[in-house]
């Protein structure tokens, strides 16, 4: 950091893009300039590179003191979004989430709207979304990470589903992390199986 703004270059972390797959970014790293600036950056470096890029929008609180539209805005065109029912709401209004889960989609390829024990909405633009059921736990002991372990678990099948999946071929990955983010509710620290 010099005076007081963050300075990037294609050094170290460009490289790391030459080698990656996909670029997932949360919303934390769109809350506060310095890391709005490498976040930016990291989309565009992205963009430049032809890689498909992934968002999990974080936190309704951070999104709801953005500029309205700028999270969409800056984020526009990625492959998949992450969002929770709260999220959604913020970024496209309204309380239904297969209609914020379409709406979404004028954004993003592949919209996984998560609604923790009930499941998630998956839509693909163009495709009628599917309800994906939650995977069953006795007792929910920490809810922490199970976000991010649904992130994780839809991302290795969806990257491995090929180009242009539509909503019928990734219900499979949005079983799976569903059954994945079940797993971490029911211990404490975020573990999966």
């Amino acid at each position: 950091m010099r005076d007081g703004q963050v300075h990037l270059d294609a050094g170290p972390a460009g490289r790391l893009l030459d080698q990656a797959d996909v670029l997932h970014l949360t919303g934390y790293t769109f809350c506060e300039p310095p890391l709005l600036e490498v976040a930016l950056w990291l989309l565009d470096q992205a963009r430049s590179r032809g890689l498909a890029v992934t968002v999990d929008p974080g936190s309704a609180t951070f999104l709801a003191r953005m500029e309205s539209g700028a999270f969409l805005r800056w984020t526009d065109g990625a492959a998949v979004c992450f969002p929770n029912r709260d999220e959604a709401a913020v970024l496209v209004g309204g309380a239904d989430p297969v209609t914020m889960a379409t709406r979404l989609t004028r954004h993003y390829g592949v919209v996984a709207l998560k609604l923790g024990g009930a499941g998630c909405v998956l839509a693909v633009a163009g495709q009628a979304p599917v309800r994906i059921a939650a995977s069953g736990v006795q007792q929910a002991w920490d809810t922490t990470g199970a976000g991010d372990a649904f992130c994780g678990a839809f991302m290795s099948r969806w990257l491995a589903a090929g180009p242009d999946p539509g909503v019928q071929d990734l219900a499979g990955a949005a079983e799976f992390a569903a059954c994945i983010a079940a797993s971490v509710v029911t211990r404490f620290g975020a573990r999966p199986v």
